[in-house]
């Protein structure tokens, strides 16, 4: 509570007594000048005046909005004697416990093998300058048309030079390429030599067959075959037909 006696109000400042006689005190005799009781009061007064300023009400003590109890160790106490500011085993257990403001073991050693901004960078840049294809990106995957081997003709242009390739609108004669004119071929055009219908005669066997003086057959209305042919007579001034059964 406030103080509740007011102070003196001495105003006179008066003059402070020598040391010798604060060392000693009054006398039984003596009479003190009142330039000193003028300065004993104003003292007393400027005194009581700083304690009533700045001195500190016992309901101030420990409560909200005052000042803090300390104990014999100097630390704060709470109003009801406890230290302020200390924590209970339930409190402590339940900080403790909390894994959102704290992290496991595991949670650091995860946190620390985190990449850095640095290592990060440099990774990007290794692969950056790979030319080796890293993703196994293929021709389809980008619309390439897929790797295949280039023979000679490759992507050459146009043109009647060497290096050069033909394109498909052009013509030649027979004569600029080699061939034989264009003519008209018969029904014995270009076949086989043989001895049976759709072949020709070899030259090697017209001789033979000259030579023969009945080199053809026939078969009779009774199965039987004969060999015929013509050869010259005695006089060599005609032919006789001769012929033979072919057993």
């Amino acid at each position: 509570m406030p103080f509740q006696n007011p102070l003196l109000g001495w105003n006179v400042a008066g003059v402070e007594p020598p040391q010798s006689l604060k060392d000693v005190g009054w006398e039984a005799t003596q009479k003190p000048p009142a330039a000193y009781f003028n300065w004993t009061f104003y003292l007393l007064d400027q005194a009581l005046a700083e304690l009533q300023q700045n001195a500190i009400h016992q309901e101030k003590i420990g409560v909200a909005g005052g000042i803090a109890k300390l104990n014999a160790e100097g630390k704060p106490l709470n109003a009801d004697g406890t230290l302020a500011g200390e924590v209970t085993q339930n409190e402590f257990s339940n900080h403790t416990g909390n894994t959102t403001i704290h992290i496991t073991d595991a949670e650091r050693i995860d946190w620390n093998a985190k990449e850095t901004p640095s290592g990060a960078q440099e990774k990007v840049n290794t692969h950056e300058n790979k030319t080796n294809n890293p993703h196994g990106v293929t021709a389809a995957q980008t619309g390439a048309e897929p790797a295949f081997s280039k023979n000679t003709a490759f992507n050459k242009n146009f043109g009647a030079t060497a290096g050069t390739v033909a394109e498909g609108n052009h013509s030649h004669t027979a004569a600029e390429v080699g061939a034989e004119p264009a003519f008209t071929k018969n029904t014995a055009f270009n076949k086989d030599f043989g001895t049976t219908a759709g072949t020709v005669a070899d030259g090697g066997d017209l001789a033979t067959h000259q030579a023969d003086e009945m080199p053809h057959q026939f078969t009779d209305s009774a199965g039987s075959t004969f060999r015929y042919g013509f050869k010259t007579n005695t006089n060599k001034d005609g032919l006789v037909f001769v012929y033979e059964e072919v057993l």
